[in-house]
């Protein structure tokens, strides 16, 4: 299929609200600041680019070409300078981004196996969106402090240690979940096809076994729209909520991304992104040339 090259595409021009709002309230936290610092003494990009040179498999013109020509293009339609590529042997679908000043991106070896190279595209392409936005920094601090808890930062933060901690976890946690969405954004605006963006969603929250059935789209899109329309507001919904915000959860509920992503594309902003930027045509050929030299 044919898809637009977004030259000059601004990540301010599809952004979710969810995620500006939670970005200011996040920022307007005194000791974000102390964070940050405390972070950036314990976090090198160097220290990360080597370990991952070192464990995982670093994608090139000369190794994986396909998978890395598919990259090349993604990073040309967003128009964003391309990071190193690596790939993990893990049995998960999934993909994450890594870095500051300098970030890489990887993907896991079960995404090559499973995944559509239109999918595939949704999911570098929410990657290279949480790079243009600049969500990297605030999204490793969070997954710092998820991993190796709090304890690091009560020191940073002298007065009302564990309460301002707590405060800024809160807020944090959140914006991280926000982010989501306007990624998600991104890797629409990269694949150019809705239908592959909703499964690639589906195939992430591990909804689809790929070997035994048919993944139906409409169908799925079908339960998001009764859900939002079901548990939007009451009781339910708060509850739910709550226990996001207390387990700390990374991401939205699928469902909920599937619903905002596709009721921005119905409002037209997609659309409107695609006739704004969208300046050259480009043929790419849809599925991989052969999956089993990648494997």
């Amino acid at each position: 299929m044919e898809r637009s090259q977004l030259n000059g595409l601004t990540p301010n021009s599809y952004e979710h609200i969810w995620d500006v709002n939670a970005k200011q309230l996040l920022e307007s936290i005194p000791m974000l600041s102390n964070a940050v610092k405390k972070f950036n003494d314990s976090f090198s990009d160097k220290v990360i680019i080597m370990e991952h040179k070192a464990s995982y498999l670093e994608i090139n013109s000369h190794q994986y070409s396909r998978l890395y020509d598919i990259f090349t293009d993604c990073c040309s339609i967003l128009d964003i300078k391309q990071p190193p590529l690596f790939l993990v042997r893990s049995p998960q679908i999934n993909a994450y981004t890594m870095g500051i000043a300098n970030p890489l991106v990887c993907i896991t070896s079960e995404c090559v196996e499973f995944l559509s190279e239109q999918e595939l595209r949704f999911i570098f392409g929410h990657e290279l969106g949480h790079i243009k936005s600049e969500h990297i920094l605030y999204k490793s601090l969070a997954s710092y402090l998820q991993m190796w808890g709090n304890e690091i930062l009560i020191g940073a933060i002298p007065i009302g240690g564990v309460v301002a901690v707590l405060a800024l976890n809160s807020a944090l946690y959140k914006w991280n979940r926000m982010s989501e969405y306007t990624a998600d954004r991104a890797g629409l605006l990269c694949v150019q096809d809705l239908d592959s963006s909703i499964s690639s969603l589906a195939k992430l929250a591990g909804f689809v076994d790929v070997a035994k059935e048919t993944f139906n789209v409409e169908e799925f899109i079908d339960q998001a729209e009764r859900f939002h329309e079901q548990y939007q507001e009451g009781p339910e919904s708060l509850m739910a909520n709550v226990r996001i915000m207390l387990g700390n959860y990374t991401h939205p509920y699928t469902v909920s991304r599937v619903y905002e992503l596709r009721d921005w594309y119905k409002k037209g902003m997609y659309n409107k992104l695609i006739q704004q930027f969208g300046i050259t045509k480009m043929a790419i050929k849809d599925e991989l040339t052969s999956r089993t030299e990648n494997k």
